[in-house]
């Protein structure tokens, strides 16, 4: 009698938390989807309806439409390469098909009702407004360690942090939003496994999502360092935490990583490559096997936090160390293939690739919008993580994390989402503590003490009361359908080589049927550096590279930058003087009513 209550209690237990998980999934989607509709609607007041040319404002995001277009027309799954890019030997790009997917759905179920240009439009509103809804309901779940109620309120602020939505407005075809998607999950899973007993579906989500990750591109690979690292740091502070969850996490990544590279590693690349998901990647990935090996062979046998710190030390570093070892070419990191030239020419000037210090400096309003979120994230989890409480050690794993991320951001601002993705979890817990130390004001008083709560909480007041410094002009790139307006006569069969700025590349492959010799892409180092000879050199050296390249056209876009730091160097140049308006005798110029900022010129046979 007495073993049948007890299992009927347990039943009843059962039953009973099954329904409280049933009902915090229904709210966190219903969250999800009101931090949706927000985050629409202030980017549709951010941004405005926007007229086609200005969907694809991004060089990446257009690149990533030319990739898609040409698996849709019959590249292979594992064809990566872009032909027209630098021919005749062409580029093999250093992307993945993951985030092609979606926008190929779109392209081809649109494509016969609207035809290809209009689908192409179609997918780039639907595919990150998906995304979008994708990403705050990752936001939702990876706050619930934290408590149902910040889970619910997460996606709510989530919409009012313009680094995170940025990533999400209309024409983001590029992958970045599927990494901070991919990110919020594995910080998600990293706290399950370090306050679970029985983390199985954790682990399942560290697997696919850092495998996922990895296969997009190498702004994974930060993450999962910090997501071993915060697993390691459950293992020195707690000697009850068993090195095997680490263990399990790692092996999740590499077991999902390693079959997955199989199927999607492009031919043509070597083991080396270190700027996109290779055997390199997959190593780097599986070294956490090891690592935990090691951790779970002293474990019991080193005493103390110091022992399993100094422990944990010695096992990164020898893990570090072999993978070194076998992979030399990782030691200058992904972009270690680039010239010092093209670094000064080209990356210097990539505005991303900055530090956050450089914001500071140029635009100080601009930069407390951008900090605030990280900031209050950093002063939440400081007090929350030095505290006695049960949940420290889950603060100090998001501490982790945000610290990280706020460390990079001084060396990359591009980072500037990620730091804002990890704060969001203690911000809003912050947020909803003050909200509750109002309830004993007045109804009235405490209704407006709230508003300008949640107001704080946002870039709004400071994005109008501080000082935006002193005004960025931003770069316009030519249209490039101009271009292809003056080309449209051509043979179509043999399409012509323009030598073109490197910022234009991009939008000349998807607006004509041209070949480029330049696009802001690391791989294309030959051609990139042939545009930069061009532009640089002294008339009769120019011609000598745009006859031994083969080029048909040149073009020079005056409102880029590009060209003014090409002049710059060399008033004598090319570049000078066909900014100038003064072209050399072997070229023609070809009419461009479209954009008065665009000058291109016909390649006169010798």
């Amino acid at each position: 009698m007495g073993e049948a209550t007890t299992m009927s209690g347990r039943s009843a237990r059962a039953e009973r938390a099954e329904r409280w998980r049933a009902q915090l999934r229904f709210r966190l989607w219903h969250a999800a989807v009101v931090g949706w509709l927000l985050a629409l609607a202030m980017i549709a007041g951010i941004s405005g309806a926007g007229e086609e040319r200005q969907l694809l404002p991004d060089t990446d995001d257009t690149m990533r439409a030319v990739q898609v277009l040409r698996w849709i027309d019959g590249a292979g799954w594992r064809d990566l390469s872009e032909p027209r890019l630098s021919p005749p030997e062409g580029v093999i790009t250093h992307w993945a098909r993951l985030p092609d997917m979606p926008i190929a759905a779109v392209v081809l179920a649109a494509e016969p009702i609207v035809g290809r240009k209009g689908a192409l439009v179609a997918a780039a509103y639907v595919v990150p407004a998906g995304l979008l809804l994708a990403a705050m309901a990752a936001v939702a779940w990876a706050a619930v360690p934290f408590g149902a109620a910040t889970a619910r309120a997460a996606p709510v602020l989530a919409a009012f942090c313009p680094p995170f939505l940025a990533k999400f407005f209309p024409g983001a075809l590029d992958h970045h939003n599927w990494q901070l998607i991919l990110s919020a999950l594995l910080v998600g899973a990293v706290l399950r496994i370090c306050a679970s007993d029985r983390p199985l579906s954790a682990f399942a989500v560290t697997g696919l999502a850092g495998a996922a990750g990895l296969w997009i591109g190498g702004e994974m690979l930060p993450w999962i360092a910090v997501a071993y690292g915060a697993l390691a740091f459950c293992w020195c502070a707690d000697p009850r935490w068993p090195a095997r969850r680490g263990l399990s996490a790692a092996t999740a990544i590499t077991v999902v990583a390693v079959p997955l590279l199989w199927l999607v590693m492009p031919p043509g690349l070597g083991a080396g490559h270190c700027d996109a998901f290779s055997p390199a990647y997959a190593a780097y990935a599986a070294a956490g096997i090891p690592f935990w090996l090691m951790l779970a062979c002293v474990e019991g046998r080193v005493g103390g936090v110091a022992g399993r710190v100094a422990a944990t030390v010695a096992a990164a570093l020898a893990v570090v160390a072999v993978f070194m070892l076998f992979f030399p070419e990782c030691r200058a990191g992904p972009l270690g293939a680039i010239p010092p030239e093209l670094r000064e020419a080209w990356l210097a000037r990539v505005s991303e690739a900055r530090g956050f210090a450089s914001v500071v400096a140029r635009t100080p309003g601009i930069a407390v919008q951008l900090a605030l979120l990280p900031v209050l994230g950093l002063i939440c989890c400081a007090v929350r993580g030095a505290s006695r409480r049960a949940d420290a050690p889950l603060w100090r794993v998001q501490a982790f994390f945000l610290l990280i991320a706020v460390g990079l951001c001084f060396s990359q601002v591009r980072l500037l989402p990620f730091a804002n993705l990890f704060a969001l979890t203690p911000a809003v817990w912050l947020l909803l503590w003050l909200w509750g130390r109002l309830a004993g004001h007045p109804v009235g008083g405490r209704a407006v003490a709230r508003a300008m709560l949640l107001l704080a909480f946002t870039p709004i007041p400071y994005a109008m009361a501080l000082p935006k410094g002193a005004p960025v002009k931003a770069p316009r790139i030519c249209d490039a359908r101009a271009v292809g307006d003056a080309l449209a006569g051509g043979d179509a069969r043999n399409a012509p080589l323009i030598a073109a700025p490197i910022d234009m590349g991009p939008a000349l492959l998807l607006r004509t049927p041209a070949s480029v010799l330049a696009a802001p892409y690391h791989r294309n180092v030959d051609g990139n550096m042939d545009l930069i000879g061009i532009m640089r050199a002294q008339v009769d050296n120019a011609r000598d590279i745009v006859r031994r390249r083969g080029v048909d056209f040149m073009a020079v876009c005056t409102s880029l930058a590009e060209i003014d730091g090409y002049a710059a160097t060399n008033p004598q140049g090319l570049a000078a003087r066909l900014s100038a308006g003064d072209p050399p005798p072997w070229l023609a110029p070809v009419p461009t009513p479209g954009d008065a900022a665009l000058r291109l010129y016909r390649i006169l046979p010798d």
